[in-house]
């Protein structure tokens, strides 16, 4: 997950880099980004449902023999 998050946060700041003043330290202008997208992240991950792999085990096979989830 910090892989993916360090990922989107160098898109973003290559992406957005233009209106970046040099008024302030670079680092000022990242830090709000990262946390941003850290918790974008986070949020997104509570709204998916949760299955573990037993449960994927248990499911039984629908009439095409595929598994359903």
């Amino acid at each position: 997950m910090v892989e993916a998050v360090v990922q989107d946060v160098f898109l973003t700041v290559c992406a957005k880099i233009d209106p970046f003043r040099q008024v302030s330290s670079l680092a000022t202008w990242i830090h709000p980004i990262a946390v941003n997208t850290a918790l974008m992240r986070k949020r997104r991950q509570r709204r998916r449902p949760r299955c573990s792999v037993s449960d994927r085990r248990r499911s039984k096979p629908d009439c095409t023999g595929h598994v359903c989830f």
